[in-house]
């Protein structure tokens, strides 16, 4: 064998054998240090959402004080439009300008930034599409308290909730509520929508 083949021995090199012998899994230079605690993150399901600049947050972990966000967003015809890549203190990241001006699928990582080892990645993946406005389940009737509720939007800043006479329709009051909330109503027609930076969502009637 040519002596130039030959390559140098890693540090170590003895602990590592010894542990695959052992049937102990190792892996590169880090392998005796343990991983770092993964990212919990807060409202996290993927889906549509309509706001181009929404708020990623997760739980707080023990000893970590910064931590790593990667964020890719692409339109449907796979250009990158944004790529962010950064370290930020806190539990909360919010992107500095909008993700797309229509539509994009748009993926986050983030991972803790600590000195016990190498960290997991825990993401979230979603469409942002600013045409909806933003988009509204169907009212909830809750049977036992005889009153009608709903999901909260995902970016909504509040909720219309208008009462109107049946059967002629007539406008009967009209009130704004910062969260979903339960509504008794009686010989009404109810009707919810929210509202979003990019305008308001589809009516939803109950009954």
């Amino acid at each position: 064998m040519d002596s130039s083949e030959v390559q140098p021995r890693q540090p170590g090199w003895r602990l590592r054998i010894a542990c695959i012998l052992a049937g102990v899994a190792v892996g590169s230079v880090g392998y005796a240090e343990e991983h770092c605690p993964v990212v919990e993150m807060l409202e996290s399901a993927g889906g549509t959402i309509a706001e181009s600049r929404p708020l990623f947050q997760w739980k707080p972990l023990p000893g970590v004080d910064r931590y790593r966000v990667r964020l890719q967003s692409r339109v449907p015809e796979g250009e990158l439009v944004v790529s962010i890549d950064t370290l930020i203190e806190g539990t909360s990241f919010r992107p500095p300008r909008p993700l797309t001006s229509y539509r994009a699928m748009v993926t986050v990582l983030i991972t803790a930034a600590c000195s016990s080892g190498e960290a997991i990645d825990s993401g979230v993946r979603l469409l942002v599409d600013t045409s909806l406005g933003c988009a509204m389940d169907a009212l909830r009737l809750d049977a036992s308290a005889q009153t009608w509720t709903w999901n909260r939007v995902p970016g909504a800043l509040d909720y219309e909730v208008l009462r109107f006479a049946m059967p002629s329709g007539k406008l009967l009051g009209r009130s704004v509520t910062a969260a979903p909330m339960q509504v008794q109503i009686d010989g009404e027609i109810l009707a919810v929508r929210a509202r979003c930076e990019n305008g308001y969502s589809e009516v939803r009637l109950a009954p």
